[in-house]
């Protein structure tokens, strides 16, 4: 075996050694003399070989080419790319190609050239024309430089005219050559080629103020500087600056002129009224020409149909302006009575109404009668003076933040500035109050009742009275005397006879609209609108009744003292059923949301309750009452009772109903239940209020 291995690596070095010539362009494994390969040594070694192909290979890390290098015809993308850098290379050399965002470069002779990109124009110093052509008209080109150009020994100067005749030729411009020169062309630029290009289309014709044209024809110019001469033109030409000295024009010209500006020497003169004039020179004297003539003071211009004419003023002072179902208008004497059934009224002015008038001569008088009352109401709901269960978002109006006053039967309110009784606007329909809750100035604070005024020095016009000026300013409760259910002497303290409306008693030190303080409001001189109660601070609600497991309590937290409408609001508990034995009076399902919360402001209406409730017995003796009570859980206002008489179950439904007298102030009306001889009841609840429902009306 180990003569066998000897034979192949002499096998193997004489191949390798027939090589010698090329071996330059062989791959070699780098074995030292004497290894034994592995297979896999030997399988790495032939995949890695390298052929000599010829020519030594080009790579990647660079090359000479000695031969032309070709590729193939560009067909969705080109057959040789150069990859654009940010910037030129650092060193350069002669025959360097390279391409930036600027374009396309080449270094030749020591000197870059480029970039070579499309739209860029040449700039020549000088231009020389070479060879015999024939070429009137103007050398502009915005790309030759400053310096004089030569065209066949003329020279021209940019800017300037120049007129070069000659026989058709070609015109040089360094190794350019330009042919097919044609009489009447310019030499111009067109993407970056010079060439020879004929004149056509419009443009405009700009004059310096020394220019001059004599007797020229121009299609829709625009002429600037100081123009002579005779014109004929077309279209409809405009002059920008200058003016037209002298010379005579025609055409649509002088419609797109302003006469007046300072550069056409500021038009003076009287023009005719013939001529489309006024024939005078100020406003006055213009409109007296324009008008017809006047017979005397208080003349009427008045359209006849066909033209302007003058009806006579009326002198005597006791006629009105009039005119026929034909419209031709006459002075007419006004007779005869008649009634005012509406008046605009602007604000902070008013209307003031006293005393009487009855008299068949003339005499000057006031008319009689009283001012109406406010005609809003306060609300809580943006724009909507009535609330129910969906006004605030589609809900019930709980936990407010923004008290609001809105029209109703009216856009007014009356008020009393001292000396008259006045009207008031309800701007946009509504005013608002965004009551604070922090313990800031105007903080509106939970469980108080407050009165809500309308103020005209107020920029919102309506404010809650309070006690403090600081913060946390307490409604009736923090007056005089005043509690929840009572007003005090002091700033709550209403006045109903001084006005015929409704007013403050006493002076209002502190009334906040937000945290602005529109107090000291003097006595009388502030209109009573409404009560309202904090549920939280800087809070109002107003939520009716409706169904719910353990009762869905109604809170009625605003009370409109004008234009009261009647309100019915009904509470039931959903609940299938509870059972109790208890011999104490207690409230209907132990539930304080079996009730119905209600704020008044005066005590000017009374009220009503009634309550239903279902119940079952099975014992002899067993049964209950049932019914409600005003500001109590523990004892009954009135009740309806049932009891089981024999044996067996019974199911039966008490029923209890109550008139109340007016009060004021904040109160509730709460269901109540006991049970007979300690014995078991089983009371029905239900979602459809068959079973168990209070229901309380009142005016708010």
């Amino acid at each position: 075996m180990y003569g066998l291995l000897r034979k192949l690596l002499v096998a193997a070095a004489i191949a390798v050694s027939s090589f010698a010539t090329p071996a330059s362009a062989q791959t070699a494994p780098n074995w030292y003399y004497g290894k034994v390969p592995t297979t896999a040594e030997w399988a790495a070694a032939w995949a890695s070989k390298q052929d000599y192909l010829g020519a030594p290979p080009c790579l990647v890390s660079g090359c000479v080419m000695r031969g032309p290098l070709g590729t193939v015809a560009p067909s969705g993308r080109a057959g040789f790319n150069l990859m654009p850098g940010v910037s030129a290379p650092t060193t350069l050399f002669d025959g360097d190609l390279w391409v930036t965002p600027s374009g396309l470069f080449v270094q030749v002779n020591g000197t870059t050239v480029g970039p070579l990109l499309s739209g860029v124009n040449p700039t020549l110093a000088n231009l020389t024309v070479t060879g015999a052509f024939t070429a009137t008209g103007l050398v502009t080109n915005a790309d030759l430089a400053n310096a004089a150009t030569t065209v066949n020994g003329v020279t021209c100067t940019l800017g300037s005219t120049c007129t070069i005749t000659a026989s058709a030729g070609s015109i040089t411009a360094g190794s350019t050559t330009i042919t097919g020169v044609t009489s009447g062309n310019v030499l111009n630029n067109t993407s970056g080629t010079l060439g020879s290009y004929a004149v056509s289309g419009t443009g405009s014709v700009a004059m310096t103020s020394s220019a001059a044209m004599t007797s020229p024809t121009l299609t829709t110019p625009v002429l600037s500087g100081t123009i002579t001469g005779t014109y004929t033109i077309g279209g409809s030409p405009s002059i920008s600056g200058g003016a037209i000295n002298s010379g005579t024009v025609s055409g649509t010209f002088m419609s797109n002129v302003n006469l007046a500006a300072s550069g056409n020497g500021g038009v003076t003169g009287t023009l005719p009224i013939a001529n489309g004039g006024t024939g005078a020179t100020t406003a006055t004297a213009a409109i007296g020409n324009l008008m017809p003539t006047p017979t005397r003071a208080g003349d009427v211009a008045v359209w006849s149909g066909s033209a302007w004419t003058t009806l006579a003023g009326n002198n005597s002072g006791t006629q009105v302006l009039s005119e026929n179902s034909s419209g031709v208008a006459a002075w007419l004497t006004a007779s005869g009575t008649g009634t005012v059934t509406s008046a605009a009224v602007v604000g902070g002015t008013g209307i003031t109404l006293s005393g009487t008038c009855s008299s068949t001569s003339a005499l000057n008088c006031t008319v009689s009668g009283s001012i109406h009352h406010p005609g809003g109401r306060l609300t809580l709901a943006a724009n909507t003076p009535i609330m129910i269960s969906t006004s605030c978002g589609g809900s019930a109006c709980a936990n407010q933040t923004t008290l609001r006053y809105d029209c109703y039967i009216a856009g007014g309110v009356p008020y009393y500035n001292g000396t008259n009784d006045m009207i008031d606007p309800i701007t946009s329909c509504e005013v608002t109050d965004a009551m604070v809750s922090a313990a800031s100035a105007g903080q509106v604070v939970a469980s108080n009742v407050y009165d809500v005024w309308w103020v005209h020095g107020g920029a919102n016009r309506i404010c809650l009275a309070m006690s403090s000026a600081t913060g946390g300013g307490g409604g009736w409760s923090a007056d005089t005397g005043g509690s929840n259910t009572a007003r005090g002497t002091g700033y709550s303290a209403i006045d109903q006879t001084t006005r015929s409306y409704a007013t403050n008693k006493n002076a209002l030190t502190n009334c906040f609209n937000g945290s602005t303080n529109y107090g000291s409001v003097s006595a009388n001189q502030a209109t009573y609108l409404g009560t309202v109660y904090a549920n939280g601070n800087g809070q109002v609600s107003y939520v009716p009744g409706s169904g719910a497991s353990g009762g869905g309590a109604a809170l009625l937290g605003v009370w409109n003292m004008h234009n009261q409408i009647d309100v019915r609001t009904s509470v039931n508990d959903t609940k299938t059923s509870w059972v109790f034995s208890a011999g104490t009076i207690r409230q209907s399902d132990l539930s304080a949301n079996n009730r119905v919360t209600f704020v008044t402001g005066l005590p000017v209406n009374g009220l009503t309750a009634t309550f239903n409730q279902s119940a079952s017995t099975a014992a002899t003796g067993a049964g209950g009452r049932f019914g409600f009570a005003m500001d109590s859980t523990t004892a009954f206002d009135m009740s309806g009772s049932l009891q089981q008489s024999g044996s067996g179950a019974m199911l039966s439904t008490a029923s209890s109903s109550n008139y109340y007298d007016p009060v004021v102030g904040l109160h509730f009306i709460q269901a109540l239940e006991t049970a007979y001889n300690s014995l078991t009841v089983t009371v029905l609840g239900g979602a459809a209020g068959n079973n168990q429902a209070l229901s309380v009306g009142l005016r708010m």
